[in-house]
Formats: C-alpha cells, sequence, structure tokens
C-alpha cells in the first residue's frame, strides 16, 4: 500500500467515524486549547464514559438504563480505534 492510499483510507476512515466520537474529540480540543496528546484524549474518553453518576441514575430507574449499554459500546469501540482517534486527534491540532 503506497502513503497516498494510505491517506485515502484514513480520510474515509475518519469521514465514516461515528459523530459522538467527532463531537467528543472537538470538545476535548475546545477545552484545552493546545496540542492534545493521545494518552490524554483515551484518558477524557474513558473519564466520561466509564462507571460515573449517570450509571447511577439509570440504576435508579430515573433514566433509562440505554446509557449502560451505550456508553460499554462506546468504550469497546474506543478501546478498538485508538489508531483512528489518533490521526483525528492529528488532524484536529494542524
Amino acid at each position: 500500500m503506497t502513503h497516498q492510499e494510505y491517506e485515502v483510507l484514513i480520510d474515509k476512515a475518519i469521514k465514516n467515524a461515528p459523530d459522538w466520537l467527532k463531537t467528543d474529540l472537538e470538545q476535548i480540543a475546545a477545552k484545552e486549547k493546545v496540542d492534545l496528546r493521545i494518552s490524554y484524549v483515551i484518558s477524557e474518553l474513558h473519564q466520561k464514559y466509564t462507571f460515573n453518576v449517570q450509571h447511577i441514575i439509570a440504576a435508579m430507574g430515573l433514566m433509562t438504563s440505554e446509557w449502560t449499554v451505550t456508553s460499554r459500546h462506546r468504550l469497546n469501540y474506543i478501546d478498538n480505534n485508538i489508531d483512528l482517534i489518533q490521526h483525528m486527534i492529528k488532524r484536529i491540532n494542524e
């Protein structure tokens, strides 16, 4: 695979990335105002979707239990696509 083909593949992957991930990365970038590092971004994403108050509220029945499933799926997506997130961060920093 040539470098140009690789860049096309990255562009397509970023274009097809979930909207929630794009929004989360933009929010993290807006909050920090400096060049982002992958370790910091992954930490922020994990903190957002790991066990927190929203899980407790959902368990009490005050919110739908859908949040627990959604957060689990998002954490799985984050863990399986760290390379994609790194390229998205690179584009944000440019």
